[in-house]
């Protein structure tokens, strides 16, 4: 009975020009319900930013783990849950080099490392290695990496060579 009532009350809104959402008289007959106050809100929300994106950040704060186990589900596949076991069967450590994460000198949180081909999840680890995982992963760029080092350390040994050599 609910819906029902719900329907007829909308269009009867809609019949007499009235926003289905506010109730107010719909300046521009023909537009979709709600279009107004749609409008409205963004030219709002435009004009407060300041004023949306402290709220939107207060809003974040607060529900921080809910938006991360979000984001987790998203992006790897793997709950809020998955992600703290793995955390506690890695004793809270990157799995490569057994560091911790720490960003701007506060504890942080460990990367998914994962496979991009299959988007298999392999462990956590810290950013540090998870961008070096990334490059060796390419493996031209690792050839040409390995390339570049070779070159640099003996101009570099060349270089203390000459030192001695003057001094």
């Amino acid at each position: 009975m609910g819906s029902n009532y719900s329907q007829q009350w909308r269009e009867d809104k809609r019949a007499r020009g009235l926003c289905t959402r506010c109730g107010k008289e719909n300046a521009l007959p023909g537009r979709a319900h709600g279009q107004i106050c749609t409008n409205k809100r963004r030219q709002w929300r435009s004009d407060n930013r300041d004023n949306v994106l402290e709220t939107l950040r207060n809003w974040q704060a607060k529900h921080r783990r809910e938006v991360r186990g979000f984001w987790l589900k998203q992006q790897y596949g793997i709950t809020l849950a998955d992600y703290d076991q793995m955390l506690h069967a890695q004793s809270s450590v990157c799995a490569l080099c057994g560091g911790t994460e720490t960003r701007n000198g506060s504890k942080g949180n460990l990367v998914v490392d994962h496979d991009h081909v299959t988007g298999r999840v392999r462990g956590l680890l810290c950013s540090k290695c998870n961008l070096k995982l990334a490059a060796v992963e390419d493996s031209r760029w690792l050839e040409q990496a390995l390339s570049y080092a070779q070159r640099v350390g003996r101009f570099e040994s060349l270089a203390r060579n000459r030192r001695r050599k003057r001094g």
